[in-house]
C-alpha cells in the first residue's frame, strides 16, 4: 500500500500545492473516483493489484485534508486475495526548504486494515498516529531522483502493529496469505 498510494498522494500534494500557490489562498476541493488494475510484484509475489479510491481532498496552500477511502486488493495466481482498507481523516502539512520536503502527517481512523479472502483480519492498525516524513527532492522537476530520508513517529494511540514492526508485518502477512 505504502508503495502505491503514498506516492500517488505525494504526487497529488505536490501538484495541488503548486497549483494552489498560483491560485491564491482559496482551498481546492477535489472529489474523484479511481479504479485501476495492474500486475506487479508485492513482497516477492506476482499479484494482480486493484486500487479503488473514493477521493475527497481539501487542499490549502500549506496543508491537505484527506477523507478519502482506499481499497487495494492483491490477488495471486491461485486466486487467493488480500485486501487493504484505509479510511479516516488524514491531515498533511508540508514545508519545503531548498530541496528538502517535510511532511507532518496526522492520521486517525483506520490507516491500515488487512483482510484475507477467507475473511480473516490479518493486521489492523487503528487510532491516531502523528509522524513526520522527510524527503530529499534533489531536482524539484524530477520525481525519479527523490530520496526518502526517514520517518519520525511523534504520537500514537490505539493499536498499530504494522507501524510498530516498522512495516515488516506487512510483508509477513502478504507471504502468509498470498505466498
Amino acid at each position: 500500500m505504502r508503495r502505491l498510494v503514498r506516492p500517488l498522494l505525494l504526487a497529488l500534494v505536490v501538484l495541488a500545492v503548486g497549483a494552489q500557490s498560483a491560485l491564491g489562498a482559496r482551498p481546492i476541493h477535489d472529489k474523484f473516483n479511481l479504479d485501476e488494475t495492474f500486475a506487479e510484484e508485492l513482497c516477492g509475489i506476482s499479484v494482480t493489484t486493484r486500487v479503488q479510491v473514493k477521493g475527497n481532498v481539501l487542499i490549502f496552500e500549506d496543508r491537505v485534508i484527506d477523507v478519502s477511502q482506499v481499497t487495494v486488493t492483491w490477488t495471486n495466481t491461485e486466486g487467493d486475495s488480500l485486501e487493504l482498507f484505509v479510511a479516516g481523516p488524514g491531515f498533511v502539512e508540508e514545508r519545503l526548504e531548498g530541496d528538502i520536503l517535510t511532511l507532518d502527517v496526522r492520521v486517525a481512523g483506520i490507516p491500515e486494515k488487512l483482510r484475507s479472502s477467507d475473511g480473516l483480519t490479518a493486521a489492523f492498525d487503528r487510532g491516531l498516529v502523528i509522524f513526520r516524513d522527510t524527503i530529499d527532492l534533489n531536482e524539484l522537476e524530477n520525481p525519479e531522483d527523490d530520496v526518502f530520508l526517514g520517518r519520525e513517529v511523534f504520537f500514537q494511540a490505539g493499536p498499530h502493529p504494522d507501524l510498530d514492526s516498522d512495516f515488516a508485518l506487512f510483508c509477513e502477512v502478504v507471504q502468509d496469505v498470498l505466498g
